[in-house]
């Protein structure tokens, strides 16, 4: 590639700090520890063919707002050990941080595709915007 078509998006990207304040949660930047925990748990803000339930955005919501080690930590008791854990968690998230968490999830991936354009569209394997439904985005929904 011959550079940085969007140099803005680039410097926003490599400048935003590393946590985004949601409300009473903090979402955690797409580092290499957290985009290889969301690579393990299958999720749909990294997998395009992963399926888009509410369970799957728990569990990433899950891992966004915590560090990579202790998301392998519950992950280390097995994928179940996790969901359980994620699911826990969920259960304290009302309805309208989690909305707030997905779009601050969308725009991290924002940032990490304009600090890492791919040639010729999207990169492959990543996913442009969270959508927790299989019917696609809604009115109300993040990134609509």
């Amino acid at each position: 590639m011959e550079g940085n078509r969007n140099p803005a998006a680039a410097l926003d990207a490599l400048t935003h700090p590393a946590t985004t304040k949601v409300g009473r949660f903090e979402v955690r930047e797409l580092y290499l520890g957290t985009l290889a925990v969301l690579e393990r748990i299958g999720s749909p803000l990294v997998d395009p063919d992963a399926p888009r339930t509410l369970l799957a955005w728990a569990e990433t919501l899950y891992a966004l707002t915590r560090p990579a080690p202790d998301c392998l930590r519950a992950l280390a008791g097995g994928r179940d050990a996790y969901r359980n854990e994620a699911a826990a968690w969920a259960d304290t998230v009302t309805n309208a941080e989690a909305t707030a968490l997905m779009a601050a999830a969308g725009a991290a991936m924002r940032r990490l595709k304009g600090a890492n354009p791919a040639e010729d569209g999207p990169e492959e394997g990543v996913v442009d915007c969270p959508d927790p439904t299989a019917a696609g985005p809604t009115a109300g929904s993040p990134g609509v």
